[in-house]
């Protein structure tokens, strides 16, 4: 019966000591994500607030207070990364991180945070579009306005925005189609003006595929 006791003590300890050393380990890595984050370098302090946020999720009453701040800085570190990566038009980055905020936020059940960041990737992905369009990367753009609508099927820029990719590759059919769209979601007035001259080039197609002789 004694060793029994010594058994159950000695694994209490043993408890102990590792709850402990865990905490030790994880303030460590806040240490450290604090100082990425100080340095802007956002997506690396997500990285080690994740790992310490796990860290304390195991040590406990111990790591209760360490873990709610880990909580509430990682979408705040990923949506800061998100912004910046935006700032130099590097959008997947800002995707991804928006993303992330999703995905974190979801799990603990922050459902207006989650929204918010799922909100602005179809913008994010406008964006994209519109620097593809400007680069002439026509099929890149149309889908990523694709992409873009799938997320929202409402976003009146993505489909003006895939009307003119549509158009620049000679589908005048389907760029009509994304620009009716668009006039019905709040671009009317540009897509007014798209859809005069895509009707003229669809009218100029069908001439030149009609055989006169």
């Amino acid at each position: 019966m004694r060793k029994f006791w010594l058994t159950i003590a000695t694994t209490f300890v043993a408890a102990g000591l590792f709850a402990q050393n865990n905490m030790t380990v994880a303030t460590e890595k806040a240490n450290l994500a604090k100082e990425s984050l100080d340095s802007g370098d956002y997506l690396t302090a997500a990285a080690g607030f994740k790992d310490a946020l796990s860290l304390a999720e195991q040590s406990g009453d111990e790591g209760t207070a360490l873990a709610s701040v880990c909580r509430d800085i990682i979408p705040k570190a990923l949506n800061a990364a998100a912004r910046k990566s935006l700032s130099i038009n590097d959008f997947d980055t800002a995707v991804s991180s928006l993303q992330g905020v999703v995905d974190f936020a979801g799990l603990y059940g922050d459902s207006s945070t989650a929204s918010r960041a799922k909100d602005l990737i179809p913008q994010v992905l406008v964006k994209k579009a519109g620097a593809l369009l400007d680069s002439k990367k026509y099929e890149e753009a149309a889908e990523v306005c694709r992409t873009a609508l799938e997320a929202d099927p409402s976003n009146g820029a993505a489909s003006l925005r895939l009307g003119m990719a549509l158009e620049s590759l000679g589908n005048y059919w389907s760029a009509v189609d994304a620009y009716k769209n668009a006039a019905a979601n709040g671009q009317e007035k540009n897509a007014a003006s798209r859809l005069g001259q895509c009707y003229l080039l669809r009218a100029l197609d069908e001439l030149k595929a009609k055989d006169f002789t």
